[in-house]
């Protein structure tokens, strides 16, 4: 199945001090993209590179708001048999380019995505940026991207592409005769030739539609990285459950992740919200968009019961012999994709059986310490019989 696929840029013509293209590697709400430096030389390039060749699917461009180029030329690219894997030794293939629109419309304040269908193999993707369209907020003649996904599969036989032709022994293996005659008879022989076959074609033609949801660019554009995280753990757990015909609590799943959806959007605009504030040194509107963010979160982590959805009651052991009364501070800890511990969910577990759920933000785990220690009459018991954290 196609899937959202890492990679890194290896090179750029040229970048604004602040905003490198080295960000495009990272998507979320507060992501900033490149830009071109000013006034530069066009045609300007990026190129990155996947950890290993790949049969390329769908390729997601977002554009700048106003800082446009006019086209975009798509190149794709393999290093030669025996050579070092670097866009040095690459020989590029020109797939074909797509057209920005000046965005006069929405009065510069929409970023267009594009979304390009191919079907070849490659490691190295190339995009070409033409001349920038003139408009009053360009004042430097720069072109600007935001983010950029390639989603794509597993190629098993990249190892036998020919110097020639990057894409030559993906469709010599896998055209199928009957498409291949339905093609010869109505399209051009340079469209349709088995050997040398066009991509962008193909593409539209084998056009894959059971990309998942969370692969897509707008789901890591718009929604808070923390939300993401534990939706992708949910999916997972929602996958599971549909194998092992556990259909009730798949059900549930699936519905405190479309909940989780809308919640991770709102959280999202609440960061940018902060960011645009602390930005402009308005400190009282960045604290006060902190604060929403943080209580929203608690409210909905709360509402939605997230050691009963992760399933996570088996990692809370009891210990026996505590008094009536003693509060018993059970924890565990969501990772985020960027590997920071930055949720960590509190049990308040009386020894009657009545429990509550609380989640605190944190981005260090030290912090937890002083939040306990603030609580009164509460006896916190050893640590390493109650806790099981790997950080």
């Amino acid at each position: 199945m196609p899937r959202k696929l890492p990679f890194r840029v290896v090179y750029w013509t040229s970048s604004d001090d602040d905003f490198p293209a080295t960000d495009l590697q990272v998507h979320s709400p507060l992501a900033k993209g490149w830009r071109s430096s000013r006034f530069g030389i066009f045609p300007q390039e990026i190129v990155i590179q996947l950890s290993e060749p790949a049969r390329l699917r769908k390729l997601q461009l977002l554009s700048h708001q106003y800082l446009i180029a006019s086209k975009v030329e798509l190149h794709i690219g393999n290093c030669p048999p025996g050579s070092t894997s670097s866009y040095r030794n690459c020989r590029f293939q020109r797939l074909g380019y797509v057209s920005l629109s000046e965005n006069y419309k929405t009065e510069f304040k929409a970023r267009e995505l594009k979304s390009i269908h191919i079907d070849a193999i490659g490691q190295f993707v190339k995009l070409v940026f033409l001349k920038n369209h003139i408009n009053r907020h360009n004042l430097f003649n720069q072109v600007g991207v935001v983010a950029v996904n390639v989603i794509g599969g597993d190629a098993a036989d990249a190892g036998r592409l020919t110097e020639q032709d990057p894409t030559h022994s993906f469709y010599e293996t896998h055209a199928q005769g009957s498409l291949t005659d339905v093609l010869h008879s109505y399209l051009p022989p340079s469209l349709t030739h088995t050997t040398n076959p066009d991509p962008i074609l193909w593409g539209s033609i084998n056009r894959t539609e059971n990309i998942p949801p969370m692969d897509d660019l707008m789901f890591d554009m718009y929604i808070d990285p923390e939300t993401a995280g534990l939706i992708r753990k949910l999916e997972v757990k929602k996958n599971e459950a549909v194998s092992q015909e556990r259909f009730d609590y798949a059900k549930k799943l699936k519905q405190a992740i479309a909940d989780l959806k809308k919640v991770g959007e709102r959280l999202g605009r609440y960061e940018v919200e902060k960011q645009r504030a602390a930005e402009k040194e308005d400190y009282d509107t960045a604290q006060l968009k902190k604060m929403q963010s943080d209580q929203f979160r608690l409210q909905v982590y709360s509402q939605l019961d997230l050691n009963d959805l992760l399933e996570l009651d088996e990692r809370w052991t009891s210990s026996p012999g505590i008094p009536v009364g003693v509060v018993v501070v059970d924890m565990c800890i969501v990772h985020r994709s960027d590997g920071l511990c930055s949720v960590l969910l509190l049990k308040l577990r009386i020894s009657t059986g009545r429990s509550r759920l609380f989640a605190l933000q944190n981005e260090r785990c030290t912090a937890l310490l002083h939040i306990l220690l603030s609580i009164t009459r509460i006896f916190l018991l050893p640590l390493t019989n109650l806790l099981q954290l790997s950080l």
